[in-house]
């Protein structure tokens, strides 16, 4: 997330020791000195494997243990920026990363003003500065892409006697500014006209954050006369929503907005129109941080409407909480900081059920995410994991950092999963800013490889035959989903295999144990759409959630809930349903003993096909589920996939499907029913000619 470095002891003194500007406008594409570059020679490459070790000060005793999954390689260094006539080059402290690019912004330590903004690009095993724009009048503090818009937006405080800060009409108390730019413009020269013409200024002293909140930007501003800014995406409407002294951070989850701000000695997190006092806080002018484990976006946890909030507090250390529905912080735990060395909890970023922090001289630390079963309050205590297990810490000093001993300022973390050699892998990327060292990046590659996607095949090819074929010659031979009862505990997982909706759905599980009125709902998948076709799910996608002996369950549907919070939900209990009608549908497959759904999302029932969402749930142990209320299918016509099916009318045909028409293969495209003169030679939308 965004940070803040010593604000204050720039407020005050803005002249400066610049460069003269004849050196500051070498190569520089206006009055204003920014030197806008591409495909720049940034990026040192380490290609060296790591451990992580105790992370206590400067002990150094290797402990990666058997049960972390991920092999660690320092992939390369991003070379420190100077600016045309500095001696000291400037540093990194806000990264975001999106896709497979990342977007560093750069800031001047002391009383000079000063920034660079880059774009690097991870995509291969050689990372490169695709982009670098330097503003020698501009602390750039902050950095957001916006993936809607193709844009970088970025801010940060203004210099009031040069650059762009004195020709928009920065002063005293009065300089935070942002602006923004397309990636895609064709020329360097196009790229400074729209951070020209894109340039504000607003009313506090610097921003420290950027976000983005229902379709408009959600600024912070800090160290005094600070606030939130609520602006819209083409940045024409500017409103102050908050105003806060020094608010240090945001962070955006399902449920709103949250902001990590300070007055004085006491740290707060607001939440809506709600006030949270965490205690106390940080030392004045230090880095603070908030990021969010949101039960929407990351799965499994207690309550479905619970966050996670972790508070990086500097001198403070790390703090959890648990912010509740109705507005409420329960603290889970604090984690001090290592000793013997500066090492403030200065950055916090989390995916993909790890957490990194930036402590200082101690480098960076890594924590595995237990999540929802350390705060379940119907596990007893005594056996309830912690929510954060530490797993080691890793300091940035040796003969791979050229015998330097770098300070881990800032963290930015991503989950990604890639094809390698042609496994599908989990190939994470760690970015730690080192104030005057540059940025390094890491890779945290899953050391549990597998050549493709659990998916039984009689699973795939009896629902070929349910859903993808003629539904009506198939549903007396199949049933309602309904509710199912553990007669042990168990763990229920949910597995995507394909969906045909033009609904973006939340899908989900509901339990109970004797009053179905007083039933949890857990949202597992905030998107139940494929990859290519609304979302980024493949077949194989699971979701998984612990239940007890006792517990009934069935699955519920956020009828496009991805799209509108508001909507209603469709639950296998018809009862449940608003419209007092079967939704679900199921069948067990004989061979795997897999428990096959599928799902109609519109509430008058749609075609009745049930093929909106298509998955299937595997228990485990086995037998901890009674499942004789289900009917058994077996394939009508055996191995469905052994021979390739001619192209025929009427048949309800999904993308990646394959067909012969004429003696030729193709693939479909998108999902339809096929008619008369939608022949896959002449349909080019719609087929193309299958590589396989």
């Amino acid at each position: 997330m965004k940070k803040l470095i010593s604000l204050l002891v720039a407020l005050l003194l803005f002249g400066g020791c610049f460069a003269n500007k004849e050196e500051l406008n070498s190569g520089s594409l206006d009055e204003d000195g920014i030197v806008i570059s591409t495909n720049v020679d940034g990026v040192r490459l380490k290609n060296s494997e790591i451990t992580l070790n105790e992370g206590e000060g400067t002990k150094r005793t290797a402990i990666l243990t058997e049960n972390f999954e991920y092999s660690i390689k320092y992939v390369a260094n991003v070379k420190p920026v100077f600016l045309s006539g500095r001696k000291e080059a400037v540093q990194a402290n806000d990264i975001f990363i999106s896709g497979d690019r990342a977007y560093i912004a750069y800031n001047t330590k002391g009383k000079e003003l000063g920034g660079a903004l880059q774009i690097v690009d991870i995509s291969t095993e050689e990372p490169k500065v695709i982009l670098e724009v330097k503003h020698p009048y501009l602390d750039i503090n902050s950095v957001y892409f916006d993936k809607d818009t193709n844009e970088v937006v970025y801010g940060g405080m203004a210099d009031i006697y040069k650059g762009r800060g004195a020709k928009f009409g920065a002063k005293p108390g009065k300089t935070a500014f942002i602006t923004k730019f397309n990636v895609d413009l064709s020329s360097k020269e196009k790229i400074a006209s729209e951070i020209n013409s894109n340039f504000r200024i607003l009313e506090s002293y610097t921003v420290t954050s950027i976000n983005m909140k229902d379709s408009s930007y959600v600024v912070s501003t800090g160290a005094k006369n600070g606030g939130l800014y609520n602006i819209d995406i083409n940045f024409s409407k500017i409103d102050k929503i908050m105003s806060k002294d020094d608010i240090r951070d945001t962070a955006v989850s399902s449920e709103g907005l949250l902001s990590f701000f300070s007055d004085g000695k006491d740290g707060d997190i607001s939440f809506g129109n709600t006030v949270i006092n965490v205690g106390d806080f940080s030392s004045e002018g230090h880095k603070a941080a908030i990021d969010i484990y949101d039960s929407i976006k990351n799965g499994k946890i207690y309550k479905d409407e619970d966050l996670i909030a972790f508070l990086g507090m500097s001198d403070k250390g790390l703090k959890v909480l648990k912010i509740n529905s109705d507005k409420t912080a329960e603290e889970i735990m604090t984690i001090d900081n290592p000793e013997g060395v500066e090492s403030y909890t200065n950055s916090v970023s989390h995916d993909g059920g790890l957490l990194f922090t930036a402590n200082g001289g101690a480098g960076f630390r890594v924590y595995k995410i237990n999540g929802a079963d350390s705060i379940d309050p119907t596990i007893p205590e005594d056996k309830r994991a912690k929510f954060l297990e530490f797993v080691g810490g890793h300091t940035l000093r040796g003969d791979v950092y050229d015998n330097e001993n770098y300070s881990a300022n800032e963290v930015a973390y991503r989950a990604k999963r890639v094809n390698i050699n042609g496994k599908i892998v989990d190939k994470n990327y760690l970015f730690v800013a080192t104030g005057l060292g540059g940025v390094h990046i890491y890779s945290f590659i899953s050391k549990n490889q597998y050549d493709e996607k659990e998916v039984p095949k009689s699973v795939k090819d009896t629902a070929k035959e349910v859903f993808d074929r003629n539904f009506d010659d198939n549903k007396n031979m199949i049933g309602s989903l309904q509710t199912l009862k553990l007669l042990k505990d168990a763990t229920v997982n949910i597995t995507f295999l394909n969906e045909g909706a033009g609904y973006k759905n939340r899908v989900g599980i509901f339990r109970y144990t004797d009053d179905i009125e007083k039933r949890d709902e857990f949202i597992l998948f905030n998107n139940f759409s494929k990859k290519n076709s609304g979302g980024i799910l493949e077949a194989g996608d699971t979701k998984y959630i612990s239940l007890n002996a006792g517990d009934n369950f069935g699955i519920l549907v956020h009828s496009n809930g991805y799209n509108n919070m508001n909507n209603g939900y469709l639950y296998s209990k018809k009862e449940l349903c608003s419209n007092g009608m079967d939704h679900f549908v199921a069948y067990v497959d004989k061979e795997s003993n897999k428990i096959v759904f599928g799902y109609e999302d519109n509430i008058n029932l749609g075609d009745k096909d049930y093929d909106d969402g298509i998955g299937f749930i595997t228990i485990e142990p086995a037998d901890a589920v009674d499942t004789s209320m289900l009917p058994v299918y077996t394939l009508k016509a055996g191995d469905t996939t052994k021979n390739i099916e001619d192209w025929k009318v009427g048949i309800k045909y999904r993308v990646g499907d394959i067909v012969n028409y004429k003696g030729k293969k193709y693939e479909c495209l998108q999902t339809h029913i096929a008619f008369r003169n939608w022949t896959p030679n002449k349909t080019l939308a719609l087929w193309r000619k299958a590589e396989r």
